[in-house]
This record gives C-alpha cells, sequence and structure tokens, in this order.
C-alpha cells in the first residue's frame, strides 16, 4: 500500500518486488548518506596525495563494532578471531608504514544506546604488543554526523566494519579497507569495483587479513580513484531522491507545465 518505496541496489528491488508482485512504486537510490559527499575536499585531497610529504606519519581511521553472528563459527571463536585480525592490520601498518592509529567509529559515547563501539575497540587493543599500542589511541567520544566527518578528514585511510563509517569516509575521499557484516556493504564496494578489498565477518582471518591491509595500503592510488569516481555517481543517485520526490508527491499545480514545439 505504500506509495512510494526506496531500495538501495537492484538485489533489494527484486526482493521488494516478491513481496508485493509489481515494481510501478519502487524506485533504486543511493544510500542518503552519499548527499554529504563533498566533492570539493575530495578534490583537494587527490591533489594533496600528489605532494611528498616527508616525514608525517600516515594516519588511520579503525571501526569496530560488537558482534555475535559468525555464522558456523561459534560466537567467541568468530569474535576472537574478528578482533585478532583487526590487530594484525593494525600491527602491520603500525610497524611497516609508520602509522598512527585511532579507533573511532559512529555508534558510541551515548550511553543510553546498546552499543558502544569503543569497547569492541578496547577488546582489540588486548592484542596490540606495547611498541605498537604507543601509536594507536582508542576515541571514544560521540560526535553528531558534522563533527564526526570533520575528524574523518583527518584521515589518510579507514579500516571500516559500521556501513555507515564506511560511507561517511567515502564521502570524504577517504579510502576504505571494508569488514562486512551484511550484504548491503558487500554490494557497495561491488558497485565502487573494489570488491576484492571486501572481507566477511564471518570468514575472518587474521594473515589473510594482514596480507590484505598491505595490499589495500600499497594500492592507495588507483583504490583513491575508484572510489572517488564511484561516490560522486552515488552522490548524485542519492540527490536524485528529491526529483522522484517531487514527481509522486508535489500538488500538480506546482509541477512544471510541458512546453510545446
Amino acid at each position: 500500500k505504500s506509495p512510494l518505496i526506496l531500495v538501495r541496489d537492484r538485489k533489494s528491488m527484486a526482493f521488494a518486488k516478491e513481496l508485493i508482485g509489481h515494481t510501478g512504486n519502487i524506485e533504486t537510490v543511493a544510500d542518503s548518506v552519499f548527499v554529504l559527499t563533498d566533492q570539493d575536499k575530495i578534490e583537494r585531497r587527490r591533489a594533496a596525495s600528489q605532494v611528498a610529504r616527508p616525514g608525517r606519519r600516515p594516519k588511520i581511521a579503525v571501526s569496530v563494532r560488537p558482534w555475535a553472528d559468525f555464522g558456523e563459527r561459534a560466537s567467541e571463536v568468530g569474535r576472537t578471531k574478528y578482533h585478532q585480525s583487526v590487530a594484525e592490520a593494525v600491527v602491520w601498518l603500525v610497524e611497516k608504514v609508520g602509522a598512527e592509529v585511532t579507533f573511532v567509529s559512529t555508534c558510541q559515547g551515548i550511553a543510553e544506546y546498546r552499543y558502544n563501539d569503543s569497547e569492541t575497540a578496547r577488546d582489540v587493543w588486548k592484542y596490540l604488543p606495547d611498541h605498537v599500542r604507543n601509536s594507536v589511541v582508542i576515541d571514544s567520544r560521540f560526535r553528531d554526523t558534522e563533527t564526526l566527518l570533520r575528524k574523518i578528514d583527518e584521515f589518510d585511510g579507514a579500516i571500516c566494519t559500521r556501513m555507515h563509517m564506511c560511507v561517511l569516509s567515502l564521502c570524504r575521499g577517504v579510502p576504505v579497507l571494508p569488514i562486512c557484516y551484511e550484504r548491503k556493504t558487500a554490494d557497495l564496494f561491488r558497485a565502487l569495483d573494489l570488491e576484492e578489498y571486501v572481507t566477511f565477518i564471518d570468514k575472518i582471518e587474521p594473515d589473510s587479513f594482514r596480507n590484505l591491509a598491505e595490499r589495500w595500503w600499497q594500492n592507495q592510488e588507483s583504490i583513491a580513484d575508484k572510489s572517488w569516481r564511484g561516490t560522486l555517481v552515488l552522490r548524485d543517485s542519492a540527490l536524485s531522491t528529491v526529483g522522484i520526490l517531487k514527481n509522486r508527491f508535489a500538488p500538480a499545480e506546482s509541477q512544471p507545465e510541458a512546453v510545446s514545439a
């Protein structure tokens, strides 16, 4: 009975069609968060990346989250592998590229909220050797969206579990190494032609994830280029929602009249 259903992709369109039997009231648009994409900042970041900055340590954001469903793995086994895998990637980034790492996420710092991602960050911290901990910060502050975007601007790359931490990072041109716990994150990076960098949380292994983090870092230029181009397309798709809503719901008298030739 809904007059309009907005879905992210063709798969979601197919699921919705199964439920209602038609697609007349279904439109495919990108996640609305992509309207926050700042093209000017992305272009400035791209230009700055071409300039050597000797002595500057790379800054990496890491977003983790509580999770219990690891498919065929027992929850404790899956959780341990997840935490150890993130820790291995952090160790490599600190030891091999001299990175400064900050754990920061979208869901933290609010006592009333069900989740606190910074608690998971502390669990990952336990797997870090002492010499690496000196280069790692756990930022447990809550930030509203605009403040979080300004924080994201500080980073050169992001390892993200939260879907919207991925999207917000992309909106600022920050290359993302995603850990997927649901289909929509994997579909997003497939749309960006970055599927080879996707890791599913129920399959994650410390050694292979560390190796993937290394390859991801070594290919930052091509990843940033694909991310930038794809994000602008997704921004335009998200912005198209305005026209869709006007066409569906604007009063007839406010609709532009067709001009006859």
